[in-house]
């Protein structure tokens, strides 16, 4: 994920309300965009589950049964209820797809690439995570070679700030991307296996 985008998502203590229906879930914070999403998942009828609710339904390896497009991408983002935050958001060097977990919004899902990225997946992840060698809490997990359907990828995993993520990087289509999963590091068994599935989903569209 872009240096901003991991850095903020991992210290926001503001999140954005939303307002739900049955089909759709619609932002209504200071992050609103112009994007809503069907819930797709599992439990997509439901009106307004509640935060634990929300947690059960994503501790199954399920994806969410259409992936979602991006003019450079698609992915499937795990099942479960989900709150779109908002989609192909254009920020200083990359373009960001993110969603939090209805109920809990410190649980967190994106998908991020910057066109024109000349590196390889591993110089990406290093551009990354160089940023976090000087904070204390930091705590590197794993970083190393990893491969997806898509292609081969470099693999981050690292705790900060009490969030656990994994960060996998791709290079393709003259292409950086990036899918990133976190959560509470005391809640980290429950999504880490959906979180795997949905960033193996990652493929890039070369246009």
């Amino acid at each position: 994920a872009g240096p901003a985008a991991v850095i903020a998502s991992t210290t926001s203590n503001n999140p954005p309300t939303i307002a739900s229906t049955e089909n759709t879930t619609v932002l209504t914070g200071p992050t609103q965009t112009n994007t809503t999403e069907p819930n797709t998942g599992p439990t997509s009828t439901q009106s307004g589950p509640s935060a634990s609710g929300a947690a059960a339904a994503s501790t199954a390896t399920d994806l969410a049964s259409t992936p979602t497009r991006g003019n450079d991408f698609t992915i499937q983002r795990p099942g479960g209820h989900w709150i779109i935050d908002h989609h192909e958001l254009r920020k200083t060097g990359y373009i960001e797809t993110r969603w939090h977990l209805a109920g809990d919004p410190s649980v967190i899902f994106l998908v991020d690439h910057t066109p024109g990225f000349k590196g390889t997946a591993r110089q990406g992840a290093e551009s990354v995570s160089g940023l976090f060698t000087h904070i204390a809490s930091y705590h590197e997990l794993g970083f190393a070679a990893d491969k997806l359907p898509a292609g081969k990828a470099w693999r981050w995993e690292y705790e900060v700030h009490g969030t656990h993520s994994i960060d996998t990087f791709l290079m393709s289509c003259d292409t950086g991307y990036a899918a990133r999963g976190a959560a509470p590091s005391a809640q980290w068994a429950r999504y880490a296996k959906s979180f795997e599935n949905a960033i193996a989903t990652l493929t890039p569209v070369c246009v």
